[in-house]
């Protein structure tokens, strides 16, 4: 089991993530740390691309996707 980072706040997630999006990145440091570092457009285009799905799971596949690329650090929204 991975370890948490406690110089990784997840509870510092900004409170307009969706809930999934949310759940996904306490779950996964990397994509959090990198989520944090992205300036707020950034953010909010992350957000508006979960946001913007047409049903649940079309959600649940965006949210994986966007945790995917911001672990990876290749930010392509």
């Amino acid at each position: 089991m991975k370890r948490k980072d406690p110089n990784l706040e997840t509870d510092a997630l900004p409170e307009m993530l969706p809930q999934g999006l949310r759940a996904r990145l306490a779950r996964d440091e990397a994509a959090a740390a990198h989520f944090m570092q992205l300036s707020q457009e950034q953010q909010n285009r992350v957000v508006a691309y979960v946001q913007q799905a047409a049903d649940g799971n079309e959600a649940r596949t965006r949210v994986f996707e966007a945790a995917r690329m911001l672990h990876s650090g290749e930010m392509t929204l």
